[in-house]
């Protein structure tokens, strides 16, 4: 029999209709991979100069008309951004395209770490997804392959603030209209106040017009504002001696006071005063 024209489609919509009756879903699905309909899975291009991994996580960087379709354009997270994809099961050389998990729930690579259930975890440095990686993008229920896929719900980051640690000589004041910048590490702050070296870096921009984060330890708070870091607040750099807190005098007290004294460089300086103590009329000093 003929096959019957349906003349109010137009011929992209027939097209549409029968690639959408023909499609099969590819093999080796498993749990987490399809919650929704294959077609709602969004299709991307790797814009990056490296293969996607399996699951791998994406910093989604535009979109695009490819073919007459639009695609999500992506790129290698690298600590800026803050809409992320994760990449279906099958891995996407540079330059082509891919399908990416259309669904809240995902499968998320990451290479090591302790997967705990409720925690968020964020791009790391290789496609993976670390526990001090950062913004956050993914809310972990649990493990699928032991430091190669976990499971959990795709999270939408805040802005937040990171801890860093900026390099010797600080983060370069901004001249004129260009910030200046400077690749700085995160820092993590443990259940028990103690602050160590996530391994991972991130580049901070500076607005103001002195190099932040210089003295001191070189510390500081970096802010993401789309779509970049600033730096927000830095180490004061006070190393100095503590003033006394207390100042006592008795009658007889003349001359300099050895209970405040000029602090070293970098902080509060409190210059030497002669502190002179007036008896009351009738007292004699002893």
């Amino acid at each position: 029999m003929a096959k019957k024209r349906i003349p109010f489609f137009s011929e992209q919509t027939s097209k549409d209709l029968y690639r959408l009756l023909d499609k099969k879903p590819p093999p080796n699905i498993g749990p987490g991979d399809y919650v929704n309909a294959p077609e709602e899975r969004p299709v991307f291009r790797n814009d990056s100069a490296e293969t996607v991994p399996a699951y791998g996580c994406m910093r989604v960087t535009g979109a695009a008309e490819v073919d007459n379709r639009w695609v999500t354009l992506i790129a290698k997270p690298n600590g800026a951004g803050n809409v992320f994809l994760f990449n279906g099961p099958t891995e996407v050389p540079a330059g082509e395209m891919g399908t990416a998990q259309g669904t809240k729930v995902v499968r998320a690579y990451y290479t090591s770490g302790t997967v705990t259930a409720g925690d968020t975890w964020g791009p790391g440095s290789t496609w993976n997804v670390t526990s001090t990686g950062s913004p956050k993008a993914v809310t972990v229920f649990g493990t699928v392959e032991t430091n190669a896929v976990l499971l959990g719900s795709v999270t939408i980051p805040d802005v937040g603030q990171v801890l860093i640690k900026a390099p010797s000589g600080g983060i370069p004041q901004r001249v004129g209209t260009l910030l200046g910048s400077a690749t700085c590490d995160v820092y993590q702050t443990s259940s028990s106040g103690v602050i160590s070296d996530s391994t991972e870096n991130i580049t901070v921009w500076n607005w103001g017009t002195t190099a932040a984060c210089a003295n001191g330890d070189r510390y500081g708070w970096a802010e993401y504002r789309h779509p970049i870091w600033y730096v927000v607040s830095e180490d004061c750099g006070d190393e100095g001696t503590q003033v006394s807190a207390s100042l006592s005098l008795s009658p007889a007290d003349t001359g300099e006071s050895d209970d405040f004294s000029t602090t070293t460089a970098g902080s509060l300086f409190v210059t030497p005063r002669t502190v002179v103590y007036t008896p009351p009329v009738g007292v004699v000093p002893a």
